[in-house]
């Protein structure tokens, strides 16, 4: 098992155990931070944490579409 700060750096990776087990602190520290975390399975990647950005509707945009 690779050693994680609590703080994810950018290009932080974690393993799927770990990210099983710390998801709620994996979350709350992307949240806080902006910087998403790859989650690893037998040292390959397979899902990267991302932090949400929600789009900026326009003017005259109408929404569901």
């Amino acid at each position: 098992m690779e050693p994680v700060a609590h703080t994810p750096a950018r290009n932080a990776t974690v393993t799927s155990t770990d990210a099983k087990n710390r998801l709620n602190a994996l979350l709350a520290d992307v949240e806080r931070t902006g910087e998403s975390v790859t989650i690893t399975n037998h040292g390959r990647p397979v899902a990267r944490l991302v932090p949400f950005r929600p789009v900026p509707r326009r003017f005259g945009q109408l929404p569901h579409l």
